[in-house]
């Protein structure tokens, strides 16, 4: 789900909730929930959302766990789960984290792009974090060639 923060001026951080589903039910009280944070002015993109304007705005989804924000949300304590409302004045899906920041649904991915991402999220949260010697490093990504340095 990407959500957009409501800011006074307007723009406000674009965010991917990374959250799987089976850990958004049940819920027993305040949650904090995994984002991924979005660029909006970068050179290149993977992900394309609908703008408010209603043109479509191409973005870049932030996949390194550095990246990552933690929001937290309150339940509803019936349905165990966090909803959003709608708007009477936008009619736009908003949610309301547990600090009362307002953020606008934007929209979902399909599940297979969903999917891709999270793949990349999770194959950067386990990399082997590792200093090697920069020629190497610089050789196994083809960037020199054998005998350099004669």
């Amino acid at each position: 789900m990407v959500m957009q923060r409501v800011e006074q001026d307007g723009n406000g951080d674009l965010l991917l909730c990374v959250q799987p589903r089976c850990d958004s039910i049940r819920l027993t009280g305040r949650t904090a929930f995994p984002f991924q944070t979005i660029a909006i002015e970068t050179p290149g993109f993977n992900l394309v959302v609908p703008g408010r304007n209603g043109e479509d705005k191409e973005v870049w989804v932030n996949l390194k766990p550095r990246d990552a924000k933690m929001i937290e949300f309150d339940p509803d304590e019936q349905r165990r789960a966090v909803f959003a409302s709608r708007d009477d004045e936008t009619t736009a899906f908003v949610f309301v984290d547990a600090l009362e920041a307002i953020y606008v649904w934007v929209g979902d991915l399909k599940a297979m792009k969903a999917q891709l991402g999270a793949t990349e999220l999770g194959s950067r949260v386990q990399a082997v974090g590792m200093e090697e010697f920069e020629w190497l490093r610089l050789a196994s990504d083809r960037e020199i060639k054998r005998d350099w340095a004669k």
